[in-house]
């Protein structure tokens, strides 16, 4: 009798205070979007009262562990990470102290993660280049474990990428400018299960050609060009001399470009020995020499006479120079020339080379030298009062008189 009163009171005590029998809504929320490194999440476990215990958690059928819930709460990650797309979650709670467990399962979705595509070299969106030449081309994917990344060229035959090496975030390798023209090489990443596809990035190639000059013959084994280019520098070939030419007054003053590189934007004197054409090749390398005090000016198409220029001529009777061009005359593309006004002195017909030396004087008279500089050397220095034709020193310069 005492046993069955015993037993009827237990049971009357589990019904009052609902220990064993407490069921707890349990609530679990995965990070939204794909994380390469871990999986974070945080559970809510709710009841009349805010539980101590253990949750055992499951993912896809597959445990991911347990986890002591404090006061309700929970919190961890799961690594490897989950992929992206979508899953069902399955939590058991125990409750602290024992009872019974309780059981929840839900479908939940990781999105895809974002990639950016950066082009690291070269840092413009735009580059020059020549025929023949490569340029180093690389970069990277700030997302994705593997870089997964299509280079593409909108022209072959202008340009294209040479891959060296990849590496698990980045792609590296060479621009090889193949022809002239204008290409764009376009880096994309078409996305994969875990991330979206990112924007492509681009970089516009102008591949320039090479140009042959036509050289105009001077003096007996000497031949003349000009030459300019406002696209890139231009190395001129072996066997081949480059001047810059100074204007000073009613004088000028070759001085020679050693490294053969001439500078965008510059124009110069081209001077062979040998018959022939001159071969102009585009290059991203830069001249190491000064052009500072360069007069050349030059154009990249066909133009008229600009106003008082003088164009490279040659003449039996006066030899190679900057002869005035007529009014109506015209320039050629990619050649120099001077513009000369008189600076105060007789407008000067030409500017005569004289060969073999670097500094070229202005023919003029002998009244028009005595006029713009005085006194007057011969080439040992000494005064001359009457200078006759040929080559004296005025002002540290060589002049030739008529």
């Amino acid at each position: 009798m005492k046993r069955k009163l015993l037993s009827l009171l237990v049971l009357l005590m589990t019904v009052a205070t609902g220990a064993w029998a407490q069921y707890y809504n349990i609530n679990v929320n995965f990070d939204s979007q794909y994380n390469p490194d871990f999986t974070f999440f945080i559970c809510d476990v709710m009841g009349p009262d805010m539980p101590n215990g253990t949750l055992e958690l499951f993912v896809d059928d597959y445990s991911k562990g347990s986890f002591t819930v404090d006061n309700g709460m929970c919190s961890g990650e799961i690594s490897p990470a989950l992929d992206a797309g979508d899953h069902t979650w399955k939590a058991v709670f125990y409750p602290e102290g024992g009872g019974e467990k309780s059981t929840e399962e839900r479908s939940f979705t990781i999105d895809q993660g974002f990639a950016y595509v950066y082009i690291d070299d070269p840092g413009q969106s735009s580059i020059e280049m020549g025929v023949g030449e490569s340029r180093n081309f690389r970069g990277h994917v700030d997302g994705p474990e593997s870089s997964e990344v299509n280079i593409s060229s909108s022209n072959d035959n202008v340009a294209k990428f040479r891959a060296s090496s990849s590496f698990s975030y980045g792609f590296e390798g060479y621009i090889d400018a193949v022809g002239a023209g204008t290409a764009t090489i376009t880096v994309s990443f078409a996305g994969n299960k875990n991330y979206k596809a990112a924007q492509s990035k681009t970089l516009t190639v102008t591949v320039w050609p090479a140009i042959d000059v036509t050289t105009n013959e001077g003096a007996t084994g000497q031949y003349w060009a000009t030459f300019y280019s406002n696209a890139m520098n231009y190395q001129a070939p072996e066997g081949t001399q480059v001047f810059k030419v100074a204007l000073a007054g009613t004088a000028i003053e070759m001085t020679e470009i050693t490294d053969r590189i001439v500078k965008k934007g510059q124009g110069v004197v081209l001077k062979k020995t040998a018959s022939g054409s001159i071969t102009m090749t585009p290059t991203s390398s830069n001249s190491s020499d000064d052009y500072s005090g360069n007069s050349l000016v030059g154009t990249m198409t066909n133009i008229t006479n600009p106003g008082n220029a003088y164009v490279l001529n040659y003449k039996a009777a006066t030899g190679a120079g900057f002869y005035k061009l007529s009014a109506s005359g015209t320039i050629g593309a990619n050649k120099a020339y001077l513009t000369y006004s008189g600076g105060g002195a007789p407008l000067r017909d030409y500017f005569e080379f004289l060969q073999g030396e670097e500094t070229t004087g202005i023919q003029q008279t002998e009244a028009e030298v005595a006029a713009d500089y005085g006194t007057v050397y011969d080439l040992q220095g000494r005064p001359v009062t009457n200078p006759a034709h040929g080559i004296y020193i005025v002002n540290g310069k060589k002049v030739f008189i008529k």
